[in-house]
């Protein structure tokens, strides 16, 4: 569908959900495979599936803007869901480099920069369930 407002971008977005889709893949394989490791090895483990969560976080940050970008220039959806998406990614991308998402660290009042992201996720999805891509852009 975004193909024909930008092939290389859509190609681009294609390969960083990709990207994280491997990393979640990963990171959810070591944590089961932490059941069947010994102590020593749980820390590698632990290691391995924290910086798997970073990559595929670091995917998302990459393939959202791409998304919303292509969207906000074609007018699939109303542009406000794209501009929703724009800040809520760079919110998300300030959380991650001020450490959210560490789970040695507990709460933090970074962890409220996810709140947008989360809210443009919702709205997005339910927007595309209900009312579609817009009939005008899409002929």
């Amino acid at each position: 569908m975004l193909k024909k407002y930008g092939e290389g971008l859509a190609l681009g977005y294609v390969a960083f959900k990709t990207v994280e889709a491997v990393m979640l893949l990963v990171a959810a394989a070591t944590i089961l495979a932490l059941a069947a490791t010994s102590a020593g090895d749980a820390s590698f483990s632990l290691a391995q599936q924290f910086w798997a969560n970073r990559l595929g976080a670091l995917a998302y940050i990459v393939a959202t803007p791409i998304l919303n970008y292509l969207l906000y220039q074609s007018r699939l959806v109303p542009r406000w869901i794209s501009i929703l998406g724009l800040i809520g990614v760079a919110l998300l991308a300030l959380g991650l480099l001020l450490g959210v998402g560490d789970p040695t660290r507990g709460f933090q009042v970074g962890q409220l920069l996810v709140i947008p992201i989360i809210l443009w996720e919702l709205t997005f999805a339910t927007w595309l369930i209900v009312r579609g891509f817009s009939p005008a852009a899409v002929a």
